[in-house]
């Protein structure tokens, strides 16, 4: 039980700092002020995430599985204000786009000042709330470990959760993208996918929809879902994908032995690869995975950038 509770908890937190920081690096959170409470609720969900990782040693005592009850509950209140906010932004933006007013006779006439001010109490009491959570957890002896990405088992753990949800609304979306690369010539040895877009639309979960889909099951020998998050080197990343594949610590120690083993482990099968969270857009970066990843044998990859 606490193991399922604690993926579920690492999940929303890891999706709520995502929304938050996509909030806080747009121009609309300065111009409306949101943007100093806005980065402090951001530190405290830091803050949370790194006790999260301390709860995981603890293994599930009773204290820390009902703070982990009641941090799941305020995270999920975070949540859903976070996407009133993102809301506002997305009309915001609409309007930069189209000044014909009567386009947008869709979009609620709010009293932009009323608006402001009633949503920087929200953000505020949700800061008190997180702060409470935090003193909580201080309490029960919790630490903040070193902050940074998720380890690598977690997550795992919450793709792994992530499955059962199916994708509502976009099927759309993930027909088409399921028939591109499953119609791709065979003889081709490389199809790229790219999905982009501002955080917080549903890019991660569509892609988890096209890679469950049976279509790419039945076509692929091997599958490996892999979320970057922040931008590792091109040994790193290759590390990433050997331990993906072969559930095993990777020990190698240069990129030319790394290259020469995955290519053993993939042989001549066919493998879909998505790459989650990707921020680096370097082109030379990619050109150099290329060519480590697919010099001889026909395999597919799809990218995902969040």
């Amino acid at each position: 039980m606490f193991n399922y509770l604690q993926t579920l908890v690492v999940a929303a937190t890891e999706g709520i700092l995502k929304k938050a920081l996509s909030i806080v690096a747009n121009e609309f959170a300065i111009a409306w002020g949101y943007e100093d409470c806005l980065r402090s609720l951001h530190g405290k969900l830091e803050m949370i995430r790194a006790k999260l990782l301390d709860a995981e040693r603890r293994n599930g005592t009773e204290a820390v599985t009902v703070w982990m009850k009641q941090l799941r509950d305020v995270m999920s209140e975070a949540d859903d204000l976070l996407d009133e906010v993102q809301y506002e932004v997305l009309r915001h933006e609409v309007k930069k786009r189209d000044q014909i007013t009567k386009k947008l006779h869709f979009l609620p006439n709010l009293n932009k000042f009323s608006f402001r001010r009633e949503m920087g109490h929200k953000i505020e009491n949700m800061n008190t709330k997180l702060s409470e959570v935090n003193k909580l957890a201080l309490d029960l002896g919790l630490q903040n470990e070193p902050q940074g990405p998720v380890p690598w088992s977690l997550h795992e753990e919450t793709h792994s959760y992530l499955e059962a949800f199916k994708i509502v609304g976009r099927e759309k979306d993930e027909l088409q993208i399921v028939e591109f690369i499953t119609e791709s010539k065979k003889e081709e040895k490389l199809t790229i996918f790219p999905v982009v877009g501002m955080g917080g639309i549903g890019k991660t979960t569509l892609a988890k929809s096209v890679y469950n889909n049976p279509k790419i099951r039945k076509q692929f020998d091997v599958k490996a879902w892999l979320c970057v998050s922040v931008k590792v080197n091109i040994t790193r990343l290759l590390e990433m994908i050997y331990e993906s594949l072969t559930s095993k610590k990777c020990v190698i120690t240069t990129k030319e032995n790394l290259i020469k083993n995955l290519q053993e482990v993939l042989g001549s099968k066919r493998y879909f690869l998505v790459l989650d969270d990707v921020w680096d857009e370097e082109r030379a970066y990619w050109d150099d995975f290329r060519s480590c990843m697919f010099e001889d044998n026909k395999r597919e990859p799809q990218e995902t950038s969040l």
